[in-house]
């Protein structure tokens, strides 16, 4: 039983380049925060208002195995 009219057509988008776009974004995301992240595990974020925070990121350190040079 087809519960859509006669007649309309469905874009079905390549599930591939959705996966290949995800990824990118991914990657580009995780050079941002490695790069603001010091070898002690402190990052500092600037927050909306222009005020600057540091922030414990040590609850990365399961998922993330950061090598010194890369933090640099």
């Amino acid at each position: 039983m087809n519960a859509c009219p006669m007649g309309d057509t469905f874009d079905i988008g390549d599930p591939e380049e959705d996966i290949d776009t995800v990824v990118s974004q991914m990657k580009e995301l995780n050079k941002k925060v490695s790069a603001r992240v010091t070898s002690k595990g402190v990052a500092t974020v600037v927050k909306g208002n222009g005020t600057k925070k540091q922030l414990n990121v040590s609850w990365l350190k399961p998922y993330y195995r950061l090598e010194s040079k890369s933090l640099n």
